[in-house]
């Protein structure tokens, strides 16, 4: 689970202020907003002809409106910049960096984009049941790919997408990706991507078929005859058939690549 403590850059409250407050709000966050980030709102908000001038206005009331935050004293000093200041308040409270500004990433690691920072961490709260997330991320730091499929087959009527990341910023999908286990890939992949746009077009699960095996032919019914060996392969399974009024409408294949 992600670290609780953010740190708020300039770059990213005039991007998106409201959001962030919302989400850190909703999740029971704290932010950290260092004194020198205050003082660039401060100097933008003075500067009429400055081009976030009402914007900063509205930062500085979010800031004032949000409770759970602490004020870093952070002094200027000669030659080292602000940035630099920044990085040093989210090292000592190892904390993360919401910030736009891409040169964070490159000399911290621990650096969110809005985006980033609502992908992230709203999703490890509230779209993965809290239990399943953490046992699947226990067996996947253990490289014990045959449980993590267990896990994953055992909640697959269960929609919950898999966009959580742990403490090094990987997903399920990134660890079953660097296994090459392509079994686990595409289990993830039919609740990350398919189920939900399912879902959205209107399918309900009593209408879906999974790993069904399916008619190609009068041929294949059974599985394809090997000419030598005269034995037949495995019959061909659909990962996804759907049905309406008992007529089989779709046929969904899913791929790992």
């Amino acid at each position: 689970m992600l670290n609780n403590t953010f740190v708020l850059d300039t770059s990213a409250l005039l991007k998106g202020s409201k959001q962030i407050f919302s989400i850190l709000k909703k999740q029971k966050l704290r932010a950290i907003i260092p004194s020198i980030v205050i003082e660039e709102l401060d100097n933008i908000k003075d500067n009429p002809s400055h081009k976030e001038n009402r914007g900063a206005h509205k930062v500085l009331q979010h800031i004032h409106a949000f409770e759970a935050k602490d004020i870093s004293e952070r002094k200027r000093e000669q030659g080292v910049k602000n940035d630099t200041l920044i990085m040093q308040c989210a090292k000592e409270l190892n904390a993360w960096i919401i910030g736009e500004d891409k040169t964070f990433s490159i000399r911290y690691e621990r650096v969110l984009a809005i985006a980033d920072f609502r992908d992230k961490f709203e999703s490890y709260n509230e779209n993965i049941p809290v239990s399943i997330a953490k046992e699947l991320f226990c067996t996947l730091t253990k490289q014990d790919f045959a449980k993590a499929q267990e896990i994953v087959e055992s909640s697959k009527n269960t929609p919950w997408k898999i966009n959580a990341y742990d403490d090094r910023g990987f997903t399920p999908l990134i660890y079953a990706v660097q296994s090459s286990c392509a079994t686990l890939v595409e289990a993830l992949l039919y609740n990350r991507y398919i189920n939900p746009a399912l879902e959205r077009a209107g399918w309900d699960f009593s209408d879906m078929r999974l790993e069904q095996s399916i008619r190609q032919g009068y041929t294949f019914t059974l599985g394809k005859m090997d000419s030598k060996t005269r034995k037949r392969a495995n019959p061909k399974k659909a990962d996804y058939v759907l049905y309406q009024h008992g007529f089989c409408l779709a046929v969904l294949e899913a791929k790992s690549h």
